[in-house]
């Protein structure tokens, strides 16, 4: 076993002693911070990997489908590569851990699961929501970037990825923010769990 392994069990007992001690004292904020971001550096060491390679799979597929039907770009799942071909250029897109949409999916899940609203059915179908809502969202955010590389060329991919996409994954994610956390502390309020 690594010593980095051996070090994050350590210190995934501290943290749930921590959990313990927070949840006996009823100190709800603290409880909920040090859960959600404990856990969400817990489930990236453990499983970051294997869920970012299946993200990068699913997106990928998704997107060859829409190309296939568009017959507009030519994608390939199991190398997690789209291939647009415009009136000047060939260009390739990689589907990488940043292109997944992991990274929030996996704050999402961690914040999700230390919230005191939901019980845990609702806990349950806000996360299949969110899993679906986020993965919909990035392949939006990668077929904006595709179209652009096949209709305007290379020269609009910093454009089109690095900017008008990121606003428009963001704006989802925020819309799906407020509809699972803030709208749902407006009409319930905080309970005591």
């Amino acid at each position: 076993m690594q010593i980095m392994t051996i070090l994050v069990i350590i210190a995934a007992i501290i943290w749930l002693y921590i959990l313990t001690v927070l949840k006996r004292a009823n100190i709800h904020g603290l409880f909920y911070w040090i859960g959600s971001i404990g856990f969400f550096l817990l489930i990236t060491y453990f499983f970051h990997d294997p869920i970012s390679k299946s993200l990068s799979y699913l997106v990928t597929k998704i997107v060859e489908i829409v190309g296939q039907f568009t017959n507009s770009f030519v994608a390939k799942p199991n190398s997690h590569l789209i291939f647009v071909r415009s009136k000047a250029d060939l260009v390739m897109l990689n589907i990488n851990y940043e292109c997944s949409g992991v990274l929030e999916l996996l704050v999402f899940v961690s914040l999700l699961i230390f919230y005191p609203i939901y019980s845990v059915s609702e806990k349950f179908f806000r996360l299949i929501e969110g899993v679906v809502w986020i993965t919909l969202a990035n392949i939006l955010r990668i077929l904006l970037v595709a179209f652009s590389a096949r209709n305007f060329g290379i020269n609009s991919l910093f454009l089109s990825h690095s900017i008008i996409s990121r606003i428009l994954f963001y704006i989802l994610i925020i819309i799906l923010y407020y509809n699972v956390f803030t709208k749902q502390q407006i009409i319930r309020g905080w309970r005591d769990r």
